[in-house]
């Protein structure tokens, strides 16, 4: 995997730390995900938008209510259609409510 200049362009021929291809990957590659990193993940982000002051929407949390849960495959981190739509309209939830202040 080739390094970015700042301005977001390839650099031919350089390599990224071992530890840096791992994270990209880690999202293709089911078999390379640990549950655990998405709670610390969240963290991370947490912080990070806190301190920019960047409105948040914890689906991570929505999707853990019994409610949510029974509409998630089994195994999987996809939604059954009803998923979806409960996913949809949490999503609108939000946007409305930003919208409206």
């Amino acid at each position: 995997m080739a390094a970015t200049t700042e301005q977001g362009a390839l650099v031919p021929g350089t390599r990224l730390p071992e530890q840096h291809v791992r994270a990209r990957n880690l999202f293709r590659d089911a078999a390379n995900r640990i549950h655990d990193d998405a709670v610390k993940y969240n963290e991370i982000a947490l912080r990070v938008m806190k301190k920019h002051e960047v409105r948040i929407d914890d689906l991570h949390a929505f999707c853990e209510q019994p409610s949510v849960k029974e509409k998630q495959l089994p195994e999987n981190v996809h939604f059954t259609d009803a998923g979806y739509a409960a996913l949809g309209e949490e999503v609108a939830k939000q946007i409305e409510a930003a919208l409206a202040k």
